[in-house]
């Protein structure tokens, strides 16, 4: 090997080291079994913002951590990974309970805030206390609702995309009798067409 081959590789491999260091994409990380595009996708993706939802169960499951019962907790993960939602079910049921459990407090508070407001009257209180209970029942309604709710947004989702796919063929169609390339078509469908389906 001559010197210059030793120069070049040194180079080489003091760029490679250089780049793994800054590089957001890092060898470890790639799927074999996937390109190097399709990964790079999967982490833009995958990698984006949290929504408000996603960090309100995320920090309700690390106050109250409560567990889904079996025949929900297959819907609501099925829902969670069909919609790429960063939670888990027992997140969206710890958010459904405290806020929950909020409403019935804060029901509460305002029952002993009339009860002190006249003085343990009973005869006042009797007609004030119908608003104060209806807050309760409403926040023990409101659990499962709340539980569910990564179920219509994945309802939602599906409704969206499928919409979209008569839209998506027909483009696809359009482009095929111009050019017959199917890559290029779906790139062409994809292009014009909005998110979830593209």
């Amino acid at each position: 090997m001559s010197l210059e081959d030793k120069d070049v590789k040194e180079i080489l491999e003091r760029y490679k080291t250089k780049l793994k260091k800054t590089s957001k994409y890092k060898e470890d990380d790639i799927d074999p079994n996937f390109s190097k595009e399709y990964n790079i996708f999967r982490e833009q993706y995958l990698s984006k913002k949290l929504s408000l939802y996603e960090k309100l169960c995320n920090s309700c499951e690390s106050i109250l951590l409560l567990k889904v019962n079996d025949k929900d907790y297959k819907k609501l993960e099925n829902s969670i990974k069909f919609t790429h939602l960063n939670i888990s079910s027992n997140g969206a049921a710890s958010f459904a309970a405290l806020v929950g459990a909020l409403i019935v407090i804060l029901g509460i508070i305002y029952i002993v805030l009339i009860l002190l407001g006249s003085n343990f009257n009973l005869e006042q209180v009797s007609t004030n206390l119908f608003f104060p209970f209806i807050i309760i029942f409403i926040g023990l309604l409101l659990i499962k609702p709340l539980t569910n709710i990564p179920q219509r947004i994945a309802s939602n989702y599906r409704l969206k995309a499928s919409n979209q796919m008569v839209l998506c063929i027909l483009y696809m169609v359009m482009y095929m009798r111009h050019t017959s390339n199917l890559e290029h078509a779906i790139k062409f469908a994809a292009s014009h067409i909005k998110a979830p389906l593209s």
